[in-house]
């Protein structure tokens, strides 16, 4: 696909199950994005690393590579059972509403990246959106994130909003706590959303990736030290290793909702999702993978790459079908 080229006329060939690489032509934007991630984020994710170093890092370079909030979607700050959040409400009465799980590695939040990223997500789906800054690890650990992301998923049922009209979303850290809180929800005996949209999902712990060199070394943008960081802050603890409300690859997926998950073919977390994917479809849940040739991790937050409008237009035709 050349960059002129309408990516809503090739969502026909876009929604696969069995995961092979999205049929597209890499643009440059996107050649030159991995280019600039290997040598201005890599770099810095490289090891040793440190959590405060590494949030001060991502904090400056908050918003950077993301669009603003725009002038149609009024931005509320509220707390929901203790926990911080934004609220994101469209001029336009909306008839969905999202519930966005942001990443960041469980242990930072870049909030203008996701409040900007979140209102293109609100466009797209035609909804409104609830964006809870959960508690981070490492001085959080698990399972403070879950357990904030379900008080956020409470309120919204407490406002009497239809859970069938919900999207839960995440990306990374994100999307691995949009998997684990099915997981709690299931649990807890309460009602499913409409359906679920991952982006490069963390879903299982990085030491159980056969070969975590081999596989960070074509990845632009982390190295295996940062990945054990991340998940050694969240889930410090081995016996919970195994707790599929921290580590969804270990939960069964059944009854769980329709699943749309988005990844890059060079990522090192790509067997994170096509195991989740694979274990999903066995359960028998409607599962859409989508593995991106030569994307970063969570293309679709990058604007300026045509590939994260054509991912967003996908997301939100699975949208459409699930809450129609």
């Amino acid at each position: 696909m050349n960059d002129q080229e309408s990516p809503a006329s090739m969502l026909g060939s876009r929604d696969y199950t069995t995961g092979p690489f999205v049929n597209h032509r890499v643009s440059w934007r996107a050649r030159l994005l991995n280019r600039a991630l290997r040598t201005f984020v890599k770099s810095r994710m490289s090891g040793p690393p440190e959590i405060p170093a590494l949030r001060r890092f991502m904090l400056k370079t908050d918003g950077r590579l993301a669009l603003s909030v725009g002038q149609n979607i009024e931005v509320q700050s509220l707390k929901v059972s203790g926990v911080p959040c934004h609220s994101l409400t469209r001029q336009q009465p909306s008839s969905r509403t999202l519930l966005y799980l942001h990443g960041g590695g469980f242990c930072a939040h870049t909030p203008k990246t996701y409040d900007g990223f979140a209102a293109r997500l609100c466009e797209a789906f035609d909804a409104n959106a609830l964006l809870p800054d959960y508690r981070l690890a490492p001085e959080h650990p698990f399972p403070a994130a879950i357990d904030d992301s379900l008080a956020a998923y409470r309120y919204l049922l407490d406002q009497d909003i239809d859970p069938g009209r919900i999207v839960v979303a995440g990306d990374s850290a994100g999307g691995c706590l949009a998997l684990a809180l099915m997981m709690r929800l299931r649990r807890e005996g309460l009602p499913m959303p409409g359906c679920v949209v991952t982006m490069s999902p963390a879903t299982d712990h990085p030491d159980n990736e056969p070969d975590l060199e081999a596989a960070t070394q074509h990845d632009p943008m982390f190295s295996p030290e940062v990945l054990r960081l991340f998940a050694s802050s969240y889930v410090p603890r081995a016996e919970d290793r195994s707790n599929p409300e921290a580590l969804p690859l270990h939960g069964s997926y059944e009854g769980l909702p329709p699943l749309q998950i988005h990844v890059g073919s060079t990522e090192a977390l790509l067997s994170h999702s096509t195991r989740a994917a694979a274990k999903a479809k066995a359960a028998g849940v409607e599962v859409s993978l989508n593995v991106w040739d030569s994307m970063p991790h969570v293309h679709p937050i990058f604007h300026l790459i045509p590939e994260s409008r054509q991912a967003i237009d996908m997301m939100a035709a699975f949208v459409r079908r699930h809450l129609p």
